[in-house]
């Protein structure tokens, strides 16, 4: 028999099978239509099973590798700062790059940066985000797009998202230009389950929708532009922090060839 030169009967939990079955058929000028019903209810959900266990398998294994560098110092650490809260009344200074830290943006030319179309959008849309979020209380300080990064302060103002606590004076204080002592961040107990308070009403959340609308834009005028997953921020706790960042944005297309980011 054909099909006994295969060894069919012996090996339906064997995906390769199908291979051989199909070759078979065909060897032999059965009908296609007919070599299909015959793959389709005999083959097909055998094979389905066994690539369905084969890949249940494999992503237990690649989940268990992934948690085991994730243990130990190869993992990537977040950005974050372990129990701060990015939806507080603080001030932030934020640094963007591109993928790859391509120059996407524009160049430098006699220390001035010259926006290509792709920059311009970057501010249009870093504007926006300020003018779609009047309810998160939001302060803009210095910004500024350059090739291949992006720079900004803001700042995070009293609103209903938000608890205002001893914890934030010293980052109020540096937006409103008072200087007063530095204090370690800590948490204390909060009666909100949501712990970091509204996912939407946040510093992520802003940058998120910022990165995305510029992304949208962006690739229709270059389908391989793409941002870093993650973003750079400090938090700003001082007047004088405050005024030394500030000068460091406006200073940077000066400064361009010593930026670590170029």
């Amino acid at each position: 028999m054909p099909l006994k030169h295969c060894n069919i009967k012996n090996n339906w939990n064997n995906p390769s099978s199908g291979l051989c079955l199909i070759l078979e058929l065909y060897r032999f000028n059965i009908p296609s239509f007919l070599s299909y019903q015959i793959i389709k209810f005999h083959f097909f959900p055998i094979a389905f099973f066994s690539i369905f266990k084969e890949i249940k398998i494999s992503t237990k294994t690649v989940s268990t590798s992934m948690s085991h560098k994730f243990q130990n110092k190869y993992r990537i650490a977040t950005a974050r700062l372990k129990n701060w809260d990015y939806g507080s009344n603080a001030t932030y200074f934020v640094t963007i790059c591109t993928k790859n830290r391509q120059h996407f943006f524009g160049e430098i030319r006699n220390q001035k940066m010259f926006l290509n179309d792709i920059g311009k959008m970057v501010e249009f849309e870093w504007l926006k985000s300020f003018e779609l979020r009047p309810d998160m209380n939001l302060y803009m300080g210095e910004y500024q797009v350059m090739p291949n990064h992006f720079h900004g302060i803001v700042g995070i103002g009293e609103n209903r998202y938000n608890t205002i606590n001893g914890m934030n004076r010293d980052c109020r204080d540096a937006m409103h230009g008072v200087s007063t002592p530095i204090h370690k961040p800590t948490h204390a107990p909060t009666h909100n389950p949501n712990k970091f308070g509204p996912q939407s009403k946040n510093l992520g959340s802003i940058m998120r929708g910022f990165k995305s609308a510029v992304t949208v834009g962006a690739r229709l005028i270059n389908p391989d532009f793409g941002w870093q997953e993650r973003f750079h921020d400090h938090i700003i706790r001082d007047k004088r922090s405050f005024i030394r960042i500030s000068e460091y944005i406006k200073n940077n297309p000066k400064n361009w060839r010593d930026d670590r980011f170029w």
